[in-house]
């Protein structure tokens, strides 16, 4: 068992940018890394808080992925976080 993290961002909310992300990233993730989606047991999705306007995990379930446990999430607001990064 293995455990990859990957990351993407997208340009604006929308439900187009955030499933062709979501699909580019998880397809290179896949690629890269010789891993059959029958093998995957789950992915967590975690997005920032101005992220609404659709489950990354819907990409994933149109990939063919459905057996995994699929869980999204949203990331911790820390105040501040970013002012020096």
């Amino acid at each position: 068992m293995i455990a990859i993290r990957g990351a993407t961002t997208v340009l604006e909310d929308t439900r187009e940018q955030i499933l062709s992300e979501t699909k580019i990233m998880l397809e290179k993730i896949i690629s890269e890394n010789n891993i059959n989606i029958e093998d995957i047991i789950s992915i967590i999705f975690t997005a920032t808080k101005d992220i609404k306007s659709v489950y990354p995990a819907v990409s994933a379930r149109e990939m063919g992925i459905v057996n995994a446990s699929l869980i999204c999430m949203q990331e911790m607001d820390v105040t501040g976080v970013y002012k020096n990064a």
